[in-house]
């Protein structure tokens, strides 16, 4: 026998799936199943990496300063490593050249975050790559990709920044 539900347009009688004389122990038998596999699959997915909020925050943070041409602000907020490449000035001219004629930014969306010890012309340490798929008002379809060194006082700061 099948239970009969009434649809809710026309009142015809419609057969349920189900069916009402299913033994008390085949319900708990399919109970016990049902639980295992849902107890048995992931729970919303692996954690994210405690450092990587942090990271991506000040690259943020920092993405901030450089969408506002603010060099001064941006070098001095970078890393030391950054600015012992470059000189203020020579990252001004740098900033003003790449990022003018993009002009505003649009859209920024974070599409990566990876993790390394080692980092090519760069000396050991805690490394954070970000890529960010940025839509700015002049060119669609950028990618930002800022390399973040985890500085000796545990400040994340921009090491390397490039757009492509």
């Amino acid at each position: 026998r099948y239970a009969m539900a009434c649809h809710a347009c026309c009142r015809r009688n419609i057969p349920r799936v189900v069916n009402t004389n299913m033994s008390a122990t085949l319900r708990a038998l399919l109970a016990s199943v049902l639980t295992l596999v849902a107890l048995t699959l992931p729970q919303g997915g692996a954690a994210q990496d405690p450092r990587a909020s942090l990271a991506q925050q000040a690259a943020r943070e920092w993405l901030l300063l450089a969408d506002r041409s603010d060099a001064a602000a941006s070098w001095k907020a970078a890393s030391p490593a950054f600015r012992q490449a470059l000189t203020e000035a020579q990252w001004s001219r740098a900033l003003l050249q790449v990022r003018e004629p993009l002009g505003a930014v649009v859209s920024r969306t974070l599409s990566a975050t990876q993790f390394l010890n080692e980092v090519p012309n760069l000396p050991k340490g805690e490394y954070a790559l970000l890529v960010f798929r940025t839509v700015f008002a002049n060119k669609e379809g950028r990618s930002e990709r800022l390399t973040m060194v985890k500085d000796s006082d545990g400040v994340w700061r921009v090491a390397g920044y490039v757009i492509s």
